[in-house]
């Protein structure tokens, strides 16, 4: 089974910006750092999937958005030691993303989390003594794609990008 899920995947610029932000933090020792290529916002996690419907999977998420900026500026620590950066606020665009990807997996019979979208950058791990500011200089993102994303379980190289789907406006026509 191939653990899969879609997400935001950061373009070089964004990723420079979320290392910049976050390397003077006081990180703890014990914490695990999301290393820099693995930093992401999940959209939805779809989880096993067989090698045979990937394919599938890869059609069907093809889905109409427009591109739109996301604005990371608030540090949070959640509970069970994970420090992660949010937004502020959650663009319009972002919410009919994910309820487009939702609406396109249910319609392949493929898992949806009734949990509320709540975009986030995971940074680390086991972080339960780290020492965060309230807000940061925002990290203004111009989000123009989504990926298809495969978990590998290696530590070396977390995660692999099955698919990237730029931003098409609902005619199917891209920008």
């Amino acid at each position: 089974m191939n653990r899969i899920f879609i997400a935001l995947w950061p373009d070089r610029s964004t990723t420079a910006a979320l290392e910049q932000t976050i390397a003077p933090w006081a990180w703890p020792l014990d914490c695990r750092r999301y290393a820099t290529a693995d930093l992401h916002v999940t959209l939805h996690f779809i989880g096993g999937v067989t090698s045979e419907r990937i394919d599938e999977v890869r059609d069907a998420l093809r889905v109409p958005f427009e591109p739109f900026t996301l604005s990371l500026d608030t540090p949070q620590h959640w509970p069970g030691g994970l420090a992660v950066l949010c937004p502020g606020a959650i663009p319009d665009a972002l919410i009919g993303l994910h309820q487009r990807l939702g609406q396109a997996l249910r319609e392949h019979h493929l898992p949806v989390s009734a949990r509320a979208l709540a975009p986030h950058v995971t940074l680390a791990r086991r972080c339960n003594r780290i020492e965060m500011p309230a807000v940061c200089p925002p990290i203004t993102w111009l989000v123009q794609d989504y990926a298809l994303v495969l978990s590998t379980g290696d530590i070396r190289q977390r995660y692999v990008l099955l698919e990237t789907y730029g931003a098409c406006r609902a005619d199917g026509h891209h920008r």
